[in-house]
């Protein structure tokens, strides 16, 4: 599949400037459950929304489309290729965040195999932050994406991640809404401000989850 034109096409109402402005205040927010980290991976980076927003003085993104990581910052140490295939320094990161991956993958197995990829990648007493779609509050929107596979819920990836020797922190069912597409909104960073500040909209419009878990310090 050509993913560059199909994730053109997704987010053709979201102009780039709005959607940095969003991701600017996402990254700051997420890096809250991850306090003090100083080297942060981010696995799935895309086109570095959140790596090129987060505040550390060694951030990695890798990606298997260079193209999108040609928009990398300066500070960011960008790798083109698979997660899979890339050797990463075993127990070097103090966090990691994985934004809408898990879905993308064949099998369950291949989602294991990916997190103990992190977990060996992260530090004793490392945060592993993943966000995803939650199939349990969005089934009409769930398979819109024509790259979506793997059904998920908090739930089951709250199994796989215990499976793959993470200690669970924190679970919030719902976060943030399934999608910023179509939303060609001025502030659309000043609304996702106001949006993170107060939980109790997360009931109401978060169709995606954010699981906060930890590589036990011994």
């Amino acid at each position: 599949m050509n993913y560059e034109k199909i994730y053109a096409y997704r987010f053709r109402g979201v102009p780039d400037a709005q959607k940095q402005a969003a991701w600017k205040r996402i990254a700051r927010h997420v890096q809250g459950f991850m306090p003090g980290a100083r080297t942060i991976l981010d696995p799935c980076a895309g086109r570095c929304e959140f790596a090129n927003h987060a505040d550390a003085p060694e951030v990695w993104a890798v990606d298997p489309q260079a193209e999108a990581l040609r928009g990398a910052l300066p500070h960011v140490k960008t790798i083109a290729g698979s997660i899979f295939e890339t050797k990463l320094p075993p127990a070097h990161f103090d966090g990691a965040f994985v934004s809408n991956f898990l879905e993308h993958l064949d099998s369950p197995e291949a989602a294991a195999d990916f997190l103990g990829i992190l977990h060996r990648a992260l530090k004793p007493g490392g945060r592993l932050v993943i966000m995803g779609p939650n199939f349990k509050y969005c089934k009409s929107e769930y398979f819109d994406c024509i790259d979506h596979k793997l059904i998920l819920t908090h739930q089951s990836v709250e199994e796989l991640l215990f499976s793959e020797n993470f200690t669970l922190r924190k679970t919030y069912p719902q976060y943030l809404p399934f999608s910023f597409r179509k939303r060609n909104l001025p502030g659309l960073g000043l609304l996702v401000t106001l949006y993170l500040k107060f939980p109790l909209a997360w009931k109401f419009m978060g169709k995606q989850f954010l699981i906060i878990a930890e590589k036990p310090a011994a």
